[in-house]
């Protein structure tokens, strides 16, 4: 099957997105990148957008999998990183 890419801008910390994936992933690199048996996850650069005062990380995800696994791999992070604020 071939893979497909999701992007998602995440507002989570970079530092919290190293640390929750390489908990999972089987390898990666210094770059940002990591792999699983079937997937692929790329972490951007932190980056930060302005609102009025408030600056809010904001950093490029993209994850690579079959159609199946990505859509599993998005939604179990996503759960990860559920915030309901404060």
């Amino acid at each position: 099957m071939p893979k497909i890419e999701i992007k998602i801008e995440s507002g989570i910390p970079r530092k919290y997105l190293i640390e929750y994936f390489t908990s999972i992933s089987d390898s990666y690199n210094e770059q940002g990148k990591f792999w699983g048996s079937d997937w692929e996850v790329e972490v951007g650069e932190e980056q930060y957008r302005k609102f009025g005062t408030i600056k809010i990380p904001a950093t490029q995800l993209i994850f690579r999998a079959d159609k199946n696994r990505c859509n599993e791999i998005v939604e179990a992070f996503r759960l990860k990183f559920l915030s309901a604020g404060g």
